[in-house]
């Protein structure tokens, strides 16, 4: 079995934009956290940085 881990393929699928309150402010809120959270995009990884993408994946191994 294999699971598409690049920032281009499925990933955007994931992690959809999640609004609390439908108001103009807090929309806008949800989709700058989604858009501009932390990506664990492997090209924006570093030695530090790595353990959220590690995470990731081996969350991704649980669930499939």
């Amino acid at each position: 079995m294999a699971v598409d881990e690049q920032c281009s393929g499925d990933r955007i699928l994931y992690d959809p934009v999640g609004v609390d309150e439908w108001t103009m402010s807090d929309m806008l809120n949800a989709v700058t956290e989604r858009y501009l959270m932390a990506c664990t995009c492997p090209c924006f990884t570093s030695d530090n940085g790595n353990e959220d993408r590690v995470n990731w994946i081996m969350d991704r191994i649980k669930e499939y």
